[in-house]
């Protein structure tokens, strides 16, 4: 079967009930990372799989969801349940995966999530990370955003870029090379267009829903 978009929901607090409703209506397919079960069942949502060692997800709900696919796994592993689910998202080759629930008040797992984001960046398929105020992303090339105006943003380099060019907002930058940790925090778009042009390297990008006016 092919996937236009996979939804993978976890168990972070920081979400949205109105916004990831939303989202979820327009996925495809969705998995639940082991708690993500919690966080889909406080919005009334069932999943088609759900993924994980199960260490976090209530067990007292398991019992209301006895058709979904579930994957299971040690609680000694390499990988941690989201990147699992991610990397379960990733084999079924969509053209876009939303991950949700993925940051809060732990601190280390939100960290962990969007080196997930980064270790399994995929040219072939958009990956990001929405919060109940931003989405996160990757960007390795060119990129494009119309109908943005005023919104807030903040991009931080993996490393050094080669070439980095940006235009249509507050501070733009056109320079040769962009070192590692030279990185820009509240950023505004200023146009209803705005690109971003990287010859060779990464970033990543950070998004804010709010205007900043």
């Amino acid at each position: 079967m092919s996937y236009k978009l996979i939804s993978i929901v976890g168990s972070g607090e920081d979400y949205n009930d109105e916004k990831l409703i939303k989202h979820l209506r327009n996925s495809d397919f969705i998995i639940a990372s082991d708690g993500g079960l919690n966080t889909l069942n406080s919005i009334n949502i069932k999943p088609n799989l759900l993924i994980g060692d199960f260490d976090s997800v209530n067990k007292d709900i398991l019992s209301d969801y006895p058709d979904i696919q579930v994957e299971k796994y040690p609680k000694e592993k390499d990988l941690t349940d989201s990147e699992l689910a991610l990397k379960k998202a990733i084999s079924l080759t969509p053209q876009k995966i939303e991950l949700f629930a993925m940051t809060g008040s732990y601190f280390d797992h939100s960290i962990a999530n969007v080196f997930n984001l980064i270790r399994n960046f995929s040219t072939n398929i958009q990956i990001s990370i929405i919060s109940s105020n931003s989405t996160i992303f990757v960007i390795d090339s060119d990129a494009e955003f119309t109908n943005l105006k005023n919104r807030r943003v903040s991009f931080f380099p993996l490393g050094d870029i080669e070439l980095l060019e940006m235009t249509g907002f507050k501070y733009n930058f056109d320079k040769n090379k962009i070192s590692f940790l030279e990185y820009s925090v509240s950023n505004v778009i200023q146009s209803d267009y705005c690109k971003i042009k990287i010859k060779n390297g990464y970033m990543i990008f950070v998004l804010f829903d709010e205007d900043f006016i």
